[in-house]
């Protein structure tokens, strides 16, 4: 019953917002590395284009 309450109040809270921004910054880490590997491919692309 304590752990309803505990969830239920204050703590839950925190606990809440300690998901929501856990899940923020992974999304953003996540977003960050595909578009340095998009930019990765492009400009290996246009290397091997130049070379030829």
């Amino acid at each position: 019953m304590k752990t309803i309450e505990y969830l239920t109040g204050q703590g839950g809270m925190m606990l809440l917002g300690l998901v929501v921004i856990s899940v923020f910054i992974f999304r953003k880490y996540k977003e960050k590395r595909y578009f340095k590997d998009v930019e990765r491919r492009i400009n290996s692309r246009n290397k091997n284009q130049v070379d030829k």
